[in-house]
């Protein structure tokens, strides 16, 4: 059964909720597939105040039961025709209730309505073995791989893409 929850525009006071949802994960679902410097570096990566200024510019999309945040969504311009969702996190007790998959698809209709010279999202992880399959589930197809630079070592992050026209 899926609980009901509310999809909505970003508000500074979602600010330290982002920040939790998102340092909530990386403790407790990427700690053991990233190293602990690695881990350390991103829960730092972001804190409230930075999720204030990336709505300021970026498009921010809150899940929110009542008034609590569950899970945000951030989308990246990363090119004239493609953007990217730059940021997809769901508190850890209401994953699998359909939040991931509805700021996807907000952020998709945003998309379209808002700025419709947009033909590609894309996102990637690095933490493929926990995220692949949600993404593939939701129609993105698998487009690349790469090694990125973290205080452990290198990373292997898995790039996905999904073209907004065949959606119509």
């Amino acid at each position: 059964m899926r609980n009901s929850f509310v999809i909505r525009e970003f508000q500074p006071s979602d600010a330290d909720a982002c920040f939790q949802i998102r340092v909530d994960a990386f403790l407790s679902k990427f700690y053991g597939h990233l190293g602990p410097n690695s881990i350390t570096a991103a829960v730092n990566a972001y804190m409230p105040l930075d999720y204030i200024r990336m709505a300021k510019t970026m498009p921010v999309f809150v899940a929110a039961d009542g008034r609590e945040p569950i899970g945000f969504a951030v989308l990246k311009w990363s090119g004239s025709k493609e953007a990217e969702i730059f940021s997809l996190y769901v508190r850890l007790d209401r994953i699998r209730n359909g939040v991931g998959s509805g700021l996807v698809r907000t952020a998709e209709n945003w998309l379209r309505e808002s700025r419709p010279e947009i033909e590609r999202v894309t996102a990637s992880t690095a933490v493929p073995l926990l995220n692949q399959e949600f993404y593939e589930k939701i129609g993105f197809r698998r487009c690349g791989e790469s090694r990125k630079d973290s205080p452990d070592g290198p990373v292997h992050v898995v790039h996905f893409a999904k073209d907004l026209m065949q959606e119509l």
